[in-house]
């Protein structure tokens, strides 16, 4: 249990550290955060100019979807400001030989492939926008708020990014034995934009699969439906153990990935 928690206190800091060490680099170029954080708020103003006009024209459409929308923008933006930048990096470290430097480092390796880039410019303007469409529709929907909620709702979406990171590094693990990922990964952006409409939207064959087979629906779904008390025991139960399954089943794919790798040097 110590060596436990020596651990995760050594990755805190680990992360901690990465954290500061970006935020100062992206603001060594001002111009460029800058224009970053335009580029994000433009991107965050179009996705909320098509959510009124649905809102506002789709008779059915419940106050629920202010709740869906905000908590797709807050993920979109922690998935981009988190995970964005290391994806790509990966598959280029790999068909590069960079990830050579990376074997070297006394840290876990899948661990600094694949969180040592952050993007703020990616995660302020989404959060932002995000969190105050999560206020509105919340209000709206009448669920109450109590740190009974409010705490749910927030492991909910520690959940959702943690079943995002396997589903979108997954795809970037083929440069371990093809040249070229780049395409499989832009297929799951494209699923991931469906979020933009509630799950319940969608056939029950599309849930159904979108939630439990294939979790691209789930991440944005989840936290919604535990904070409306929308599920059963068995359907809050199994998502921690997907998670904790899809996780494992990442690390187990890099270390295998691992044994096809060439080095730059070979």
């Amino acid at each position: 249990m110590n060596l436990l928690v020596h651990k995760i206190k050594k990755y805190l800091k680990i992360i901690n550290i990465l954290v500061k060490y970006q935020i100062k680099v992206q603001l060594t170029y001002r111009f460029n955060f800058w224009c970053n954080i335009l580029t994000e708020s433009g991107w965050v103003v179009a996705k909320l100019m098509y959510t009124l006009i649905v809102f506002r024209f789709y008779k059915n459409m419940t106050q629920d979807y202010y709740l869906y929308i905000g908590t797709y923008i807050l993920l979109t933006g922690l998935i981009m400001g988190v995970y964005g930048r290391n994806i790509s990096l990966l598959s280029r470290f790999i068909n590069t030989g960079e990830l050579d430097f990376y074997l070297l480092k006394p840290v876990s390796l899948q661990f600094i492939t694949t969180l040592q880039k952050i993007d703020i410019g990616s995660i302020l303007p989404n959060s932002i926008v995000g969190i105050t469409m999560i206020i509105i529709g919340w209000k709206r929907s009448g669920i109450m708020v109590n740190s009974f909620t409010v705490i749910s709702f927030i492991l909910s979406l520690i959940v959702g990014m943690i079943i995002c990171y396997s589903l979108f590094f997954i795809p970037q693990l083929l440069a371990f034995i093809i040249i070229k990922s780049n395409n499989f990964i832009n297929i799951i952006w494209e699923l991931w934009d469906i979020n933009n409409v509630p799950a319940n939207m969608f056939p029950q064959i599309v849930r159904t699969i979108g939630m439990y087979l294939f979790p691209i629906l789930l991440p944005v779904s989840y936290p919604i439906l535990i904070v409306k008390g929308a599920l059963n025991l068995r359907q809050i139960l199994y998502v921690p153990f997907l998670t904790i399954i899809s996780a494992l089943i990442f690390s187990y794919l890099f270390q295998k990935g691992l044994k096809y790798y060439e080095s730059a040097s070979s």
